[in-house]
């Protein structure tokens, strides 16, 4: 039996994720997160929607200020719990804990996890993934600008592939 074109298709493309990387400090509802990620699970460019809480925020006014990395990934994770193609990822972590190994707590507390360092490890780790990057248009201006840290490598990772929101 011959197997249908649609399906042959499907399994030859890339699963399509969309990455949302939020403080989450709270998460917000219907006119915020919750929206968002709803909106993008909507859509069918998506395979998956993954929503990543920041773990160690670059910015120092903010680092160590923010609810516990857990509290929020709970916060999140309640949140989206009856949003099909939705979930909470901790890569964020898993980047720092991989960069952090092996220093010790003075130097773990000057390590610095940014996005290309998480898309890097994500393009990396699944390869027959595309990635796109959902954010705000205020921090898309950021980054655009060239305010974030390796710039160039977030928007190439991607592959350009951006979803801007305006808040």
């Amino acid at each position: 039996m011959l197997a249908h074109p649609q399906r042959i298709m499907n399994q030859l493309r890339k699963r399509r994720v969309c990455l949302f990387g939020t403080s989450a400090d709270p998460p917000t509802g219907i006119g915020g997160h919750l929206g968002i990620a709803k909106y993008l699970a909507s859509m069918d460019a998506f395979d998956e929607v993954r929503i990543l809480p920041v773990y160690s925020h670059m910015f120092g006014n903010k680092r160590g200020k923010q609810a516990p990395f857990e509290t929020r990934v709970e916060m999140c994770t309640l949140l989206i719990k009856n949003v099909p193609k939705v979930t909470v990822s901790e890569v964020e972590r898993i980047c720092f804990e991989k960069a952090a190994a092996g220093l010790n707590e003075e130097q773990k507390s000057k390590v610095r996890v940014g996005t290309a360092d998480i898309l890097a490890m994500l393009t990396t780790n699944e390869p027959n993934v595309e990635f796109t990057w959902a954010l705000g248009a205020d921090t898309f201006l950021d980054l655009a600008s060239g305010k974030w840290r390796r710039t160039d490598e977030v928007f190439e990772l991607v592959g350009h592939r951006m979803v801007v929101f305006k808040r």
